[in-house]
Formats: C-alpha cells, sequence, structure tokens
C-alpha cells in the first residue's frame, strides 16, 4: 500500500486534519494528529503545524493488542479529551476499555467506514463500547462510550466462544 498524495486540511473543531490517499485502495482516509498511522511499514508522524508536537510513545496511554493481533493505543490527552468533553459521565477505567479490546464480547465493522471497528464488552448494569480505527494492523481508539441498549448494526467479525 503507497501513499499517492498527503494533504492537510481542518476539522469542523478547528483540529489539522491530514488526508492520505493511498493505493490500491485510492480511497482517502483522515487521521487526526494525536495519532501515528503506518503506510507501507513506515511510521508517519503526523504534527500539530505551528507548534511541530509530534505524539511519542511515551504520550500512549495505552496499546494493547486486540483478538485480531491489531495493536490498539490512545493518549493521555485525547483520553481526557473524551472523559471531559465527549462521554463525561463514563464510569469505568482505562483497564476496563484496554480489557475491552483484548477480551470483547462481540467485535463488529461499521456499517459506514470498513476501517472502523467497535469492541463491546456486558457489565453488570451496562456495555461498554470501543470505537476504534484500523489501518495495516494498528488502531487507534476514536471514542468510546457506555450503553444499555447496544445497537447490533454492523458485520460480525469476532464473538466470543
Amino acid at each position: 500500500m503507497l501513499a499517492s498524495s498527503f494533504s492537510r486540511g481542518r476539522s469542523n473543531g478547528g483540529e489539522i486534519v491530514y488526508f492520505i490517499r493511498v493505493r490500491p485502495l485510492e480511497r482517502e482516509v483522515f487521521f487526526s494528529f494525536e495519532h501515528y498511522c503506518t503506510i507501507a511499514s513506515i511510521w508517519l508522524p503526523l504534527y500539530i503545524v505551528g507548534t511541530s508536537k509530534v505524539v511519542r510513545k511515551g504520550n500512549f496511554l495505552f496499546e494493547v493488542v486486540d483478538v485480531f493481533g491489531n495493536k490498539i493505543r490512545t493518549t493521555k490527552s485525547y483520553w481526557n479529551k473524551i472523559i471531559t468533553k465527549k462521554h463525561p459521565d463514563f464510569k469505568y477505567s482505562t483497564k476496563e476499555i484496554e480489557n475491552t479490546i483484548k477480551k470483547p464480547d462481540t467485535v463488529f465493522r461499521s456499517i459506514q467506514d470498513p476501517t472502523i471497528v467497535l469492541y463491546r464488552k456486558k457489565m453488570e448494569s451496562d456495555t461498554i463500547v470501543i470505537v476504534a480505527k484500523l489501518l495495516n494492523s494498528d488502531g487507534f481508539v476514536v471514542t468510546f462510550y457506555q450503553t444499555t441498549k447496544p445497537q447490533k448494526k454492523g458485520e460480525v467479525l469476532w464473538k466470543k466462544p
């Protein structure tokens, strides 16, 4: 898989986002500055324009291997963004998130984006859902949430025996 073009833009929230057109798929994939991506086995650090901040391995809150052997990670700053802005009512710790990725009850592929995977694990009163974006067996957490009514949409990729 080779990068055939590389450009940048801004998300609706004003973050710098990089767009990479990848061969042979010839489809656009985007990544926020918080994450690394792997193209043709070469690590490409993505920068915050103007400050040259690079997400280094030491800035990861966790990096775990899922049931398929994919590495899924998130940074400390992105975790804080999710739990303070997106889902302040989230009651589980990073250990439960890591465990859900390592030992989920079910794994689904998104119906809207084939590079998005949802890991679900039933807890006592609700279900944890972790949404991750994958590329070349590397991935990052997009978001996570808890729900009492998990939706069963998308292709089932894996189910706990």
